[in-house]
């Protein structure tokens, strides 16, 4: 079965503008150009109409030659559920106005359980935050990835991976406080196998920083509470 993957509209942008001087960005011309030659292929492709709001501005001429790279691409309905998804999101993230969209294109890619964002350098798509807040009520969440990655370094054993730790934390109920004294706890047993850990002080530190930030982040998972669909 091949994989749901979800365009989103920086990737249309890229693929239709004129090649340019800048080496980042020619890169990134090239890149994604392979990928829908060379890839495309091997997955199920859907867009939505935040895509489209998103394609239809600017230059005209422009305009019409994204639409057309549009054509055959599957198009996912908005529900009910995308757009309560999406709100709890912009709070999650502090989104503001202009960028919104963002949250959009992450909670219809959750409702219709998307395996993959295709996206170049989208600043709110922080699908690592939103995966904790999917996590604490049972939602999906899909990888974001660049077509860099889908070209050259996508792995099957590292999405294995990804798909573990998820399952991993969904058995501790989505607690990451949970997960890492689990992990904590099998200390003594790799250090005894040969793995070697990082000082004991500069573990204290990181582990100190991330619990705040860990918890900062359930404290507004918690205050901003399930979106309204769910029970």
């Amino acid at each position: 079965m091949k994989r749901k993957l979800y365009v989103e509209t920086s990737i249309i942008r890229t693929l239709v503008e004129e090649p340019c001087d800048d080496l980042e960005k020619s890169v990134e011309q090239s890149l994604t150009h392979r990928f829908f030659k060379e890839e495309r292929h091997k997955y199920e492709l859907f867009v939505s109409d935040y895509v489209y709001e998103e394609c239809r501005q600017g230059d005209a001429a422009v305009v019409r030659e994204r639409l057309r790279r549009l054509e055959g691409i599957e198009v996912l309905k908005t529900t009910p559920y995308v757009a309560p998804l999406a709100e709890a999101y912009i709070q999650l993230l502090g989104i503001p106005e202009g960028h919104k969209n963002a949250a959009f294109h992450l909670a219809i890619c959750s409702v219709y359980k998307i395996d993959i964002i295709m996206a170049w350098h989208r600043k709110y798509l922080d699908t690592f935050a939103i995966g904790t807040y999917n996590n604490r009520y049972d939602l999906h969440t899909p990888i974001r990835q660049t077509p860099h990655e889908l070209v050259y370094t996508y792995n099957p054993i590292i999405a294995e991976v990804r798909r573990n730790r998820k399952a991993l934390l969904a058995e501790f109920g989505g607690d990451i406080k949970k997960l890492d004294a689990h992990i904590e706890s099998l200390r003594p047993e790799r250090e005894a196998a040969g793995f070697h850990y990082e000082t004991e002080e500069k573990r204290l530190a990181r582990i100190e920083w991330s619990k705040q930030q860990q918890e900062e982040q359930l404290q507004r998972i918690e205050s901003i509470g399930p979106p309204r669909f769910v029970e």
